[in-house]
């Protein structure tokens, strides 16, 4: 299978800034910032699309945990994310800011269940008093 390489233009000037800061601040991190920049962009463009604006703004245990762990988890050769072992926190489709409404059924934000970083856009049933048991992955509104 072939790489596909195309992002748009805002996406990857984000996407260097996250290399630059990669660069700056973890310090033992391996590689060096064009492999760090092909690495990102090959998994943004290949199934895992990266919320660069949140990543950039992360805190550094986060951040350090996405660049690590997409370091360690891309197929370089299908650009691919092995699905089974690593999930950014910065996922795109994981992440939900937390200005945006999350749930339909209208429980406040702090009801709503968070783990390993990813927001989940709906109640999970029992999960901080919440008994709706609407669960979806999503950065829709509803």
């Amino acid at each position: 299978m072939i790489t596909n390489w195309e992002i748009t233009k805002e996406d990857y000037d984000l996407l260097v800034l996250v290399a630059v800061r990669a660069k700056a601040e973890l310090t033992g991190y391996p590689d060096d910032r064009r492999t760090l920049i092909m690495d990102l962009n090959a998994c943004h463009a290949n199934g895992c699309a990266l919320d660069f604006k949140g990543l950039l703004a992360a805190p550094l245990g986060d951040f350090s945990h996405d660049i690590y762990g997409i370091r360690k988890a891309i197929n370089r050769d299908t650009g691919k994310l092995t699905e089974d072992v690593f999930m950014p926190r910065y996922a795109a489709a994981n992440h939900v800011p937390l200005e945006d409404p999350a749930c339909a059924c209208g429980h406040s934000r702090s009801k709503h269940h968070t783990t390993q970083g990813q927001r989940y856009g709906g109640c999970v049933e029992g999960v901080n008093g919440c008994d709706c048991s609407r669960f979806r992955l999503t950065t829709e509104t509803p």
